[in-house]
């Protein structure tokens, strides 16, 4: 029940919220799976954007997997602050069979932009979030895309070199026991390639979370821009691998982000 109304709530608040909202500028290219809450780069307010995040993950020599799919929303109300909510859909897989129940995640996170310099293209970017942790433990594979245990803060920074857009984070993780240290990072290099109308992205994305057994994801991956009826939609697709998964671990899977912003 609880959840129920917390699903309700949610989406009269993105209703309001996009009524009030326009879609930010265009801005440096974001990494599939460690996406900034807000753009780290932009500089119009008030924006809004809505992710759309499907997945599947299998394990290498048995047919446990999992799936996901979760709808993100992205507030700018201020000039550096900014507000994600999401709320996820996940489940276990036998095979390419679903397996119950359907759990649902909801999860927040708050953001500052602490530097910027437009000039050169650097950024740094502070922020908080949590997820309701009903589901850990939970499904037959767990995801090695998502943050370890419940809470974190992060800190994201982001540079744009030439053609290429460079992004890391490092993040502080808590409310939970860890299996290493309550520590992640990551790292992602994107070769943006420009259009008249579209734009393209491709690159890797690395993952270090040093609270599960197999800390180690690579995750290669490409992104598509283009109008749909008018507004720009970005396609992207990531295939994350586990190096060395084990246990409960996924192994490999394959990530979706589809992003809209409605008012451009």
């Amino acid at each position: 029940m609880l959840r129920t109304t917390f699903a309700a709530v949610l989406g009269v608040f993105l209703v309001l919220v996009a009524r009030k909202t326009r879609a930010g500028e265009t801005t440096m290219s974001e990494p599939v799976i460690e996406e900034n809450i807000t753009d780290i780069d932009g500089r119009e307010f008030p924006t809004i954007e809505f992710d759309l995040t499907p997945a599947i993950l299998h394990a290498q020599h048995s047919s446990a997997g999992s799936w996901r799919n979760g709808l993100e929303m992205e507030w700018r109300p201020f000039d550096r602050a900014g507000v994600g909510l999401e709320l996820d859909t996940a489940g276990s897989l036998d095979g390419a069979v679903p397996v119950a129940p359907v759990f649902v995640v909801p999860r927040g996170a708050l953001s500052y932009v602490v530097a910027r310099d437009f000039e050169r293209h650097l950024f740094l970017q502070a922020e908080i979030g949590g997820r309701y942790n009903g589901t850990d433990g939970a499904l037959l594979l767990l995801d090695p895309t998502e943050y370890s245990l419940p809470y974190w803060a992060s800190l994201r920074g982001a540079a744009k070199l030439g053609p290429a857009d460079a992004r890391a984070a490092f993040s502080g993780q808590a409310g939970a026991s860890a299996a290493h240290a309550p520590l992640r990072a990551s790292a992602a290099v994107l070769y943006t390639i420009l259009g008249e109308t579209t734009r393209g992205a491709f690159g890797t994305e690395l993952l270090a979370d040093w609270g599960r057994k197999a800390p180690f994801v690579v995750a290669p991956q490409v992104q598509y821009l283009a109008r749909v009826f008018g507004k720009p939609m970005r396609f992207e697709v990531a295939v994350p691998i586990t190096v060395g998964a084990r246990g409960a671990d996924a192994s490999y899977g394959v990530a979706f982000r589809f992003v809209l912003e409605p008012d451009e």
